[in-house]
């Protein structure tokens, strides 16, 4: 009798160990997972400011685009501005030439 207790006895202190053995290795696995899930976080956060700066820097550089676009329709419209007083002072001049 005493055999067969001794004989359960290190049966269940078997299974303690197994079930300690599991419950650790699902621990240090449940630890590793949240570490993972941490490090994806992360990630997923730098991409995420990355993709800001991205969008950020594209609006300056449209921004930057427009306002060069502004200034040179300002430039070409200075131009045929300039051009047109030359054209009407030359017309004046020869209407002048004439008169004379």
């Amino acid at each position: 009798r005493l055999d067969a207790m001794g004989m359960a006895r290190k049966e269940l202190e078997a299974q303690l160990r197994s079930s300690q053995e599991r419950y650790a290795n699902a621990a240090a696995s449940l630890e590793q997972s949240s570490a993972a899930v941490e490090e994806l976080r992360n990630e997923v956060e730098r991409a995420r400011a990355m993709a800001e700066r991205a969008e950020d820097s594209e609006q300056r550089a449209n921004s930057r685009a427009q306002t060069l676009e502004e200034a040179q329709q300002l430039t070409m419209d200075e131009l045929r501005a300039r051009e047109e007083q030359r054209r009407l002072a030359t017309e004046r001049e020869h209407a002048t030439r004439r008169d004379l």
